[in-house]
């Protein structure tokens, strides 16, 4: 069962540093935190610095704004810039009330709408003791609304843009991994897959697959590092917001269709520095597809999401806006045991 919470349910803190980390208040249960950057960013930023790891704080940042690799030239970072401002004057279809979920259909992609996620975090331990964080994620950002797919067959002209980002936090190793991936998906390098393909997501190597089962399965390679992870939901998934919508914003259409799966059990192989290591633990999927969730006056937003050793889960939103302030429409959900 569900809960939603709102600001005047007196839930939410400020959070001043975005990352995801272990709450002092609940030091044997994991928490995740997310903070989305500005809308459009004038340049690639850097990734974050990773900050000093402890064994009571399992910390896999959030890598802000679109992904960067060394090769790419300016001319393609124009080319790509322009696509996504002509893509915000398109029409797009607006995450409204009445969204009727259904699975496995919402796991693949919503082409009508112009950005979408499938994020996952998760905190594992090895049979050593080991313990270690991750963060895998594939974002979909639309450039050709529907309407304006047809009269071409050229591969250069592509519907979205692919991109993705992984960490891995090795807590007792102090060592932390991250890389960030951007596609086009011309030749089918990176793309999202259909209904009836397993695949749903994927760039180079990374990739998200649905399994006949109903349980996903990851994988993600960073150097030295390889992570391969089987997640099966032990519970309904969370449906946030009402009526089918999840607002961020006063106005119709300033939200998201958003859904997740708080309590994967994952279990697979980590290979870090060439040791293969069997892993097993707990992750959290969030699922989200909107067109225009957010307004002129906000800037972004902080995300958390906790397990409770008590077979309960929490997840708080905050809409950051302009002044410094949080949106009235910064709101969250309290999943129950069942």
């Amino acid at each position: 069962m569900r809960k939603l919470l709102t600001p005047e349910s007196n839930c939410g803190a400020e959070h001043p540093q975005p990352g995801r980390e272990r709450s002092p208040s609940v030091p044997s249960h994991p928490v995740w935190a997310k903070a989305a950057g500005r809308r459009v960013s004038r340049k690639p930023p850097p990734f974050f610095r990773a900050p000093k790891i402890t064994e009571r704080s399992a910390i896999v940042p959030y890598l802000v704004g679109g992904a960067h690799r060394g090769g790419r030239s300016r001319v393609a970072w124009c080319f790509y810039f322009l696509l996504v401002i002509a893509s915000f004057a398109a029409d797009w279809r607006p995450a409204l009330p009445g969204w009727q979920y259904e699975f496995p259909r919402d796991h693949h992609l919503h082409p009508d709408f112009k950005t979408e996620w499938w994020y996952f975090t998760g905190r594992l331990t090895d049979d050593k003791g080991g313990v270690f964080g991750y963060q895998l994620t594939f974002f979909r950002q639309g450039l050709r609304p529907p309407e304006t797919r047809g009269g071409t067959t050229s591969r250069f002209i592509v519907n979205d843009l692919k991109f993705a980002h992984f960490a891995l936090s090795d807590i007792r190793g102090q060592q932390f991994h991250f890389q960030q991936k951007l596609g086009r998906g011309a030749f089918d390098e990176a793309g999202f897959g259909v209904a009836n393909n397993n695949r749903l997501a994927w760039i180079d190597d990374w990739s998200l697959e649905l399994a006949p089962d109903g349980s996903f399965l990851l994988q993600a390679k960073d150097g030295t590092t390889t992570l391969q992870l089987r997640l099966q939901s032990t519970k309904p998934f969370a449906i946030h917001g009402e009526n089918g919508a999840s607002q961020k914003a006063e106005g119709a259409g300033h939200a998201s269709h958003y859904f997740s799966a708080t309590r994967l059990v994952t279990s697979g192989t980590l290979i870090l520095d060439g040791r293969s290591l069997p892993v097993h633990g707990e992750s959290w999927l969030d699922r989200e597809w909107a067109s225009n969730q957010l307004t002129a006056n906000q800037v972004g937003w902080n995300w958390f999401s906790l397990q409770f050793g008590d077979g309960t889960e929490l997840m708080l939103y905050q809409m950051r806006t302009r002044d410094g302030g949080l949106d009235p429409n910064s709101s969250g959900s309290f999943i129950t045991r069942d």
